[in-house]
């Protein structure tokens, strides 16, 4: 389906969409489509954080997703006992 063909569907199915939440959502799901180019302001603590925290990993301080999950699993394990 084409991005026109899309959009007409759409489109006559908003049209004919009787309940106010649904229109709601949809409003708030292009709003945030809309904004998802924003540029955000950091002040100065912000950006600092950030730069330290891309030193870190540059630098290998950080733990992968699996190393956490297990550490995790373990920790779950070992308090449940």
């Amino acid at each position: 389906m084409s991005t026109q063909e899309l959009q007409e569907k759409l489109i006559v199915k908003i049209k004919n969409t009787k309940e106010n939440y649904i229109l709601e959502q949809v409003s708030r799901l292009l709003e945030f489509e809309e904004n998802s180019g924003h540029v955000y302001n950091l002040n100065a603590e912000q950006q600092q954080l950030i730069d330290c925290s891309l030193k870190e990993i540059e630098s290998g301080e950080y733990f992968k997703d699996e190393e956490v999950q297990k550490e995790t699993d373990e920790w779950l394990k070992n308090s449940l006992v």
